[in-house]
């Protein structure tokens, strides 16, 4: 992985939506996928950043099985309680489908 992509997906995990808005928009791919740590959206959703799921979302992030995962930002989202999240990952994730399915085959719902 490049330098940009993991600083990326490090102020993704961090929350730092300062970072990402003047340093990475534009700059990297916002659906760039690391076989170990999954996706921008992903890391955030984990971590409960709302601010930073928003922001990612508003530029296009897609929800999906995050790569060296077997669940999506939204079943992460789910398990952990982050029902803010949750929220805006169903209202603004355009290509989501809400039975979205981990390599087991569960949705969301049974997170």
């Amino acid at each position: 992985m490049d330098n940009i992509n993991a600083h990326f997906l490090q102020a993704c995990y961090d929350g730092n939506t300062t970072a990402i808005k003047e340093k990475y928009l534009g700059a990297v791919d916002i659906n760039y996928c690391c076989p170990h740590n999954g996706h921008g959206l992903y890391l955030a959703a984990t971590q409960g950043h709302e601010a930073t799921v928003a922001l990612l979302l508003e530029n296009g992030a897609i929800d999906a099985i995050a790569m060296g995962s077997s669940t999506s930002a939204l079943h992460m989202a789910v398990f952990k309680g982050f029902f803010n999240i949750v929220i805006l990952i169903l209202e603004k994730s355009h290509q989501l489908s809400v039975d979205i399915r981990t390599k087991s085959g569960e949705t969301p719902l049974h997170s």
